[in-house]
């Protein structure tokens, strides 16, 4: 089991280093064919902005679960989920779910 704090610390490392970047579009995408060193995301892109990280911060390589999760739909259920909870966070007095 990771500590928490080290948790903390490799979640930050994945948000902000360039191994994990966003997803890349156009130009972005070209240049990641260049030679930038992007993780492979979870659609088994390199640089596709979703990434499946093991306990110490290495890919994973799962990208067939998450193919079936987005084939049934559950990602859009999960974003749907999520800006629900915000939206009745955010029109309650004192921001309580």
């Amino acid at each position: 089991m990771v500590p928490v704090g080290e948790s903390g610390e490799r979640h930050l490392y994945a948000a902000t280093s360039a191994t994990f970047p966003p997803r890349a579009d156009g130009l972005d995408r070209a240049r990641l064919g260049e030679g930038l060193s992007a993780a492979v995301g979870s659609t088994g892109e390199r640089g596709s902005g979703a990434y499946l990280l093991s306990w110490n911060g290495e890919p994973c390589g799962k990208e067939e679960a998450m193919r079936e999760h987005r084939e049934q739909g559950n990602m859009k259920r999960v974003w749907d989920h999520t800006m629900e909870v915000f939206e009745k966070i955010c029109a309650t007095d004192g921001g309580k779910y």
